[in-house]
């Protein structure tokens, strides 16, 4: 089970000043026999309808049905009867409908009754469905639609009406976990809720309705819910969905409860068996509507119902007046009574117990609702009691301002759109301000049931046309969302349809390159190639030989400046710096790793300059943190990380990373803010991330990706773009996988497999290239003749193209300033290598290629370029982000509109951080992650403000551009400043600039008299002191007899401060070669793939905080979103064309 982290933001409450209590008064008695003696000794159940208009009770075979009066009484005059073959054991009226589902005691038959017509309404069995196993437990869902059944062979049969034939239909069973069997089932709007018959199963499931797809699916588990050897002999779920109840054979009594909007239910009270009914099975239970309140029932005789409140935390019971073999029962919420169908009579008795507020202190029954007292001034009636209610005014829901409202401070004040909603305590949506709903009724409690034709947007929060996918040409006959259909691979919804994509992106004609222009070159195969960051320099490497080439403004080698460095031994790869002159190389049969830069007094040749030897062979480089650190990936597991003495100027083993790629590190690519591996054991199918952590300077494990690969592959490429938006790996296998993260969190996960037969055969993966927003992918393999693919996000990585011909690809590269690929050859004499550009093909009408960016096509007003095609940018209205307004901007709707202080990153399709520094002062100009910045030395990010704050010395913090004295962390201040730059004191306290401290002001005088009579002579002889001492020094001078040598004046001898701060300090800029350090990661990692049912992506996995890990909760769809929901932005989804959604990774 995942770890989650329950936010959970409570209503404070008040102490309850009147000692008020509910309790049961009796009602009126009834018989199922009038007259005579009736067959049957027990009312097996009770039932009424949502309206309270009708009542049915059961005994053996026979219904029997009333009409309920104005006043929650029952006419037995008018009773009728209707008799089954066989005993009916439970039955269930429709809340908002007339039909009545039964279950049979003998049979596998479900029947379902409703009203005659012609028969004064009467009801009469209308047909009934076989379910295929014994029926243990019924309850109607999803606003009455669905008919849940749970069955001896531990499935829930879900029975769904048929408009056409007006009959029920077995539409979908779910296989449980129950194994022997589904004891009792629940169901309420969107959730169904059900228990096992097994002694040993102990949890209660729970099911979401996905009503895009009409299917169930399991949601959430709420485990340990009795002991072993108990079974579960009753459950209810509240109307309002707040609380359930669970009544065990061992007489135990479980609660469960959920925080706020989000139904991640757990146990919230146990009631122990001594402190109810005793050691035996429980009847029923039965919970209110509002949740305030239970009832239940035991199988003791004579037995009592025992009614429990919320107020007193279930604590205490109170019982019927009189007491009464209760079997049965059920709640009218209209007149707020019970109804208790009766064991041990001979008439089939049942009773009705009405729910009665006992008020005191001077406080009078509610009129129109007796269950209530009337509260004092301030105070409101909450869950039994009248309580005082407080306002939350810092939630992480949206639908609070923190306000009571004017009515007495009986609700909080809701923002536009939602309502108070008394049981939860929180604001929900309002569905009656919301067009085109159902009745203008909840589903959730941040969504609500729509009309026909219509289905909730959880991305806007609002009910959209609906559009019916089944039988859409060119689709799966799935819907994407409310309004859009899933089209096939190569083509694209338009709002009513699937047509095919008009434009594509592919590889123009090489321009061909060799390593020796004239005659044979000494090796067949160009190892590796690569690009500096500013695109000016390129290198190849072959065997021994590094040749360097000079990079034109339009992207063309220039050959004849070209010129070669002989390297002590063959190259396998070698990586410039992206910000910097440097290049790095790996030995191909040492554990050197070579460190070149230009040679200025050479015409900027490049020269080794030194090498460090990491211990252990290296397999792969990576430059990562903003260019300052290579990481190598060795032989022996671990990950060398070299740092640049900026002292001497030279690169040094500053950290070592043990990783859990026991057979070796067979790649590692670095970032901004992280490095990447991969492991060199076929059983090893990890891609792990490290995180640096700028405080320590040290790198850290932070996440894994597990089943990258299957059992028998090797990682032969790996690739993350410059955006880090995309991870892309090459399998021995020939695969391709391609890993992704949602938005501003850094879980990745896989996003994509390309199995080889629809790549390149199953042949290893030479290399593979992102173009850097992520958009494009280049591979290619060891086939001869091979081919280099290009694929592209546009259309899910489906369906590739390759260069016009075909070319035996080694390496490759990307250069993002002239949009081509560089490709080392195999095969060839010369040392052969291309360069091929990024070409859109624009055949839509009126579409051309972009002149300033052939690998563009223009786009028709209203829409831009996106992942490789034409697409509405439609900017969210609804997120968790605080970085989005909603808005498209002015430029052709090319960009979404950003808060102050974020800008807008089209490879992402998210507001990101900006860090130009006359936005984010302080700043070095560069993101360091999504949300933050990298910052200038003597600056670190705080992501509690998101900006660069100063190093500031201990007990000061950084806010408004100065060091300001932490008064918090000040003994004997009030915690605020005063002002004036210090803290205010308590009582009988003062500040003292000079200590920094609150001091006492206590006896003042009489330090005052001690300070003067010591400090007075000590100052005294201090200056006489002194005036020896000038003396000394300026006396006239002797005449030397021989010359001295002038006197050097030394300087005062002051300790250095601690720089400490409660913002975290910098990595220092200048460095001191110190001992690698050896960070140890376990040889287990857990995948840290998580379950999120309820929607919500939790912080990353270490690091110094959790926003600089994970993001701030980043993906999360909202709290009451199941897994599986609608909810576009948390699942990397922004609006497409006509509202398609464009996934974002």
């Amino acid at each position: 089970m995942r770890s989650r982290q329950l936010i959970v933001f409570f209503v404070l409450l008040g102490v309850t000043l009147a000692a008020d209590f509910v309790g049961l008064t009796p009602g009126d008695p009834y018989t199922m026999a009038a007259g005579g003696t009736f067959p049957s000794t027990k009312v097996s159940y009770v039932n009424t309808n949502g309206l309270q208009t009708k009542f049915v009770a059961s005994a053996e075979k026979t219904l029997r049905f009333y009409t309920e009066s104005g006043t929650g009484t029952y006419d037995s005059a008018n009773a009728y009867d209707v008799n089954f073959t066989e005993n009916i054991p439970q039955m269930r009226y429709q809340d908002k409908g007339d039909w009545l589902a039964a279950r049979g005691e003998s049979s596998n038959l479900i029947y379902f009754l409703k009203p005659n017509p012609s028969d004064s309404n009467k009801y009469f069995n209308d047909h009934n469905v076989t379910v295929g196993s014994y029926p243990n437990s019924l309850g109607w869902a999803s606003d009455d639609n669905t008919l849940a059944v749970g069955l001896a062979n531990g499935d829930i049969a879900l029975l769904q009406y048929d408009t056409a034939t007006s009959k029920f239909f077995l539409n979908q069973s779910i296989t449980t976990n129950h194994t022997n069997g589904v004891a009792k089932v629940f169901g309420q709007k969107a959730r169904i809720y059900s228990a096992g018959v097994d002694a040993s199963d102990n949890n209660i499931n729970i099911y979401w309705l996905n009503t895009t797809t009409g299917q169930w699916s399991y949601n959430w588990t709420v485990p340990n819910v009795g002991t072993n050897g108990d079974t579960p002999t009753a459950m209810h779920v509240s109307g309002s969905e707040n609380r359930v109840a669970v009544g065990q054979s061992n007489g135990d009594i479980y609660i469960l409860g959920h925080p706020d909007q989000n139904y991640e239910w757990y146990i919230s009270k146990t009631i122990l068996a001594a402190s109810a009914h005793g050691v035996v099975p429980i009847n029923f239970v039965r919970v209110t509507s509002s949740g305030w309140h239970i009832l239940t029932a035991a199988t003791k005789n004579p037995g009592q119902a025992l009614l429990w409140t919320k107020k007193d935390n279930w604590s205490t019971s109170s019982s019927t007046s009189v007491p009464v073999d209760a079997q049965s029962g059920d709640w009218d919420d209209l007149y707020k009574q019970f109804t208790i169908g009766q064991y041990g009579a001979t008439a089939g008795a049942f009773q009705t117990q009405k729910l009665r507020a006992i008020c005191t202190g001077g406080q009078t029954v509610v009129a129109t609702d007796p269950s209530r007292c009337t509260c004092p001034a301030g105070q409101t009636w909450i869950q039994g009691g009248c309580k005082v209610l407080n306002c939350p005014t810092n939630t992480t829901f949206k639908n609070y301002n923190g306000f009571n409202t004017a009515d007495g401070n009986n609700s909080c004040l809701c923002d536009a759109g939602y309502k108070w909603d008394e049981y939860m305590l929180i604001c929900i949506k309002d569905c009656s301000a919301t067009l085109n709903t159902k009745n203008s009724t909840n589903y959730e409690f941040l969504s609500c049931y729509c009309n026909a034709g219509y289905q909730w947007d959880y991305g806007v929060s609002a009910c959209l046309k609906y559009q019916n996918c089944t039988g859409v040409l060119n689709s799966n006959g799935k819907n994407v969302n409310s309004n859009t259909c899933n089209c096939n691979t190569g083509y694209f919804w338009t709002g009513s349809a699937c047509n095919a994509i008009p434009n594509s992106i592919n590889l123009a004609a090489p321009t061909s390159y060799s390593m020796a222009p004239v005659g044979t070159f000494t090796s067949g195969k160009v190892v590796y190639v690569n690009t500096n960051g500013a695109q000016t320099r390129l290198v190849t490497s072959s065997d021994k030989t590094l040749r360097f080439y000079a990079e034109s403004a339009t992207g063309t080698y220039d050959n004849a400046t070209a010129y070669n460095l002989l390297m002590p031994e063959a190259i396998p790869q070698m990586r410039f710096q992206d910000k910097g002159d440097w290049l790095a190389a790996r030995g191909d049969s040492s554990n050197l790793i070579y460190f070149l830069k230009p040679n200025t007094s050479n015409s900027d040749k490049y020269y080794i300059d030194h090498n460090v030897s990491v211990g252990s062979y290296p397999n792969s480089l990576g430059w990562a943190s903003d260019q300052n650190t290579l990481a190598a990936g060795l032989a022996n597991g671990d990950i060398a990380l070299l740092q640049l003495n900026t002292t001497s100027g030279k690169f040094f083993l500053n950290q070592s990373i043990t990783t859990n790629h026991t057979g070796g590190v067979a790649k590692v690519f670095g970032n901004t803010a992280r490095i990447y591996s991969a492991g060199v054991d076929a059983s090893d199918n990890n891609i792990n991330i490290y995180w640096l952590n700028t405080t320590t300077g040290q790198w850290s494990y932070n996440w894994t990706v597990p089943n990258v690969g299957t059992n028998g592959d090797t990682p032969t490429a790996m690739h993350v773009s410059g955006s880090e938006k995309r991870v892309v790996v090459g399998q021995s296998s020939g695969d391709i996988y391609v890993l992704g993260h949602p938005d501003q969190n850094y879980e990745w996960y896989i996003a994509k497999t390309i199995l080889a037969a629809s790549a390149h055969g199953s042949y290893p993966i030479n290399f593979v290239r992102v173009t850097g927003k992520g958009w494009n992918i280049l591979t290619a393999a060891s086939n001869n003749k091979g081919e280099a693919l290009l694929w592209t996000k546009n259309d899910d990585w489906s369906t590739p193209t390759s260069t016009p011909a075909p070319i035996n690809a080694q390496s490759g590269d990307w250069d993002g300033l002239n949009r081509q690929f560089t490709i080392g050859l195999y095969n060839t004499t010369t040392g052969a290598f291309v360069t091929s550009k990024l070409q859109a093909t624009c055949t839509a009408a009126g579409q051309t290629v972009v002149a300033t960016d052939p690998s563009r096509c223009t786009c028709p007003a209203g829409q831009t370029w996106i992942q490789g095609g034409c697409k509405v940018l439609n900017c969210p209205t609804n997120t968790t982000f605080k970085n989005y307004n909603g808005f498209n901007t002015a430029d052709n709707n090319n960009s979404c509109l950003c808060n102050a202080g974020y800008r807008w990153d089209e490879s992402w399709l998210i507001c990101v951080k900006n860090c130009n520094e006359s936005v984010t002062p302080n700043s070095a100009g560069t993101n360091y992650e999504q949300i933050s910045c990298s910052c200038k030395p003597g600056f670190q990010w705080d992501y509690s403000i998101s900006a660069c704050a100063k190093v500031c010395n201990p007990g000061y913090y950084w806010t408004n551009n100065s060091c300001a004295v932490d008064c918090v962390a000040i003994s004997y201040s009030t915690g605020v400043s005063n002002g004036s730059g210090g803290c205010k004191c308590a009582s009988n306290y003062r500040w003292e600039s000079p200590l920094g401290q609150c001091v006492s002001s206590k006896g003042n005088n009489a330090a005052l008299a001690i300070g003067l009579g010591v400090g007075i002579p000590l100052g005294i002889l201090a200056l006489l002191g002194l005036a020896g001492l000038l003396w000394w020094c300026c006396r006239p001078a002797p005449i030397p007899m021989m010359p001295m040598p002038p006197m050097q004046s030394m300087a005062p001898m002051v300790a250095a401060p601690v720089v400490t701060s409660r913002v975290v300090s910098p990595v220092t800029t200048t460095q001191v070669v110190r001992p690698a350090v050896k960070t140890v990661v376990p040889q287990t990692m857990t995948s840290m793939t998580r379950l999120v049912p309820n929607g919500g992506f939790q912080p990353g996995v270490g690091g110094v905080t959790s926003y600089a890990v994970g993001g701030i909760n980043s993906g999360v769809t909202g709290f009451g979103t199941p897994i599986g929901g609608p909810s576009y932005v948390g699942q990397g989804l922004i609006g497409g064309t006509n509202g398609i959604p464009i996934n974002r990774f």
